[in-house]
C-alpha cells in the first residue's frame, strides 16, 4: 500500500469519530491486510466511505478492517468492469451513413437543362396548359376577374383582408366582402 493510500484511509479514519486505538498500529493493520488490493480500489474505497455512499455504511462509526476489505474487494471489481474494452459500435447500412459527403452545387450540364425543359413541358401538356404559356391559368383567372390595376394594388405578401375578393365569415356568422 502506497502512501496516498495510507493519506486516503488516514482521511478516512478522521472523517469519524476517534476511538481508543493507537492510528498508527491501525494503519499499519489496513496496510498488512490490504496488501493483495491495489491502491486505485483502496483509494476509491476510503473516497467512498468518507462521502458515504457505500450500501449498508454506518454513518456514524468508522469501518471495520474486515467492512473496508470487503468494500475494496468490490471496488476491485467494479474498476475491472469499467475497464473492460467496449465492443465497438455496429456499422450503419451505407444509406444511413452521415459521414458521407453532402452533394456539392453544380452548374447543370446543357443536356440535363434541356431534358429538365422537355420534363416540365410534358408535366403541362399532362395537366392541360399550354406549355409555352408565360402565364399560368391561375393569373389569367385573376386578371378576368379583377382589373390589372386592382391587382397591382395588392402587396408582395399581402394579408388576406388585403387580397380583392376575400370573403371572410364575420363573428355573427353573416359574411363580409372585401372589394
Amino acid at each position: 500500500m502506497n502512501t496516498h493510500s495510507e493519506m486516503q484511509i488516514a482521511k478516512m479514519l478522521n472523517a469519524f469519530p476517534q476511538s481508543t486505538a493507537n492510528v498508527k498500529v491501525l494503519l499499519l493493520t489496513y496496510s498488512e491486510v490490504l496488501a493483495d488490493i491495489p491502491d486505485r480500489a483502496i483509494q476509491e474505497t476510503a473516497n467512498r466511505y468518507i462521502s458515504g455512499s457505500v450500501p449498508g455504511q454506518n454513518k456514524t462509526f468508522c469501518p471495520s478492517i474486515a467492512e473496508f476489505r470487503e468494500a475494496a474487494e468490490r471496488q476491485v471489481k467494479l474498476i475491472e468492469v469499467r475497464e473492460r474494452p467496449r465492443l465497438p459500435a455496429p456499422a450503419q447500412p451505407e444509406h444511413l451513413r452521415t459521414e458521407l459527403e453532402p452533394t456539392k452545387w453544380r452548374p447543370r450540364p446543357a443536356d440535363e437543362l434541356a431534358r429538365h425543359v422537355e420534363q416540365m413541358a410534358h408535366f403541362r401538356r399532362s395537366m392541360g396548359i399550354d406549355p409555352n404559356a408565360v402565364e399560368g391559368p391561375a393569373h389569367a383567372d385573376l386578371e378576368a376577374k379583377y382589373s390589372k390595376e386592382a391587382l397591382a394594388g395588392v402587396p408582395d405578401n399581402p394579408n388576406r383582408s388585403e387580397v380583392p375578393g376575400y370573403e371572410r365569415v364575420g363573428a355573427a356568422g353573416h359574411r363580409v366582402v372585401r372589394r
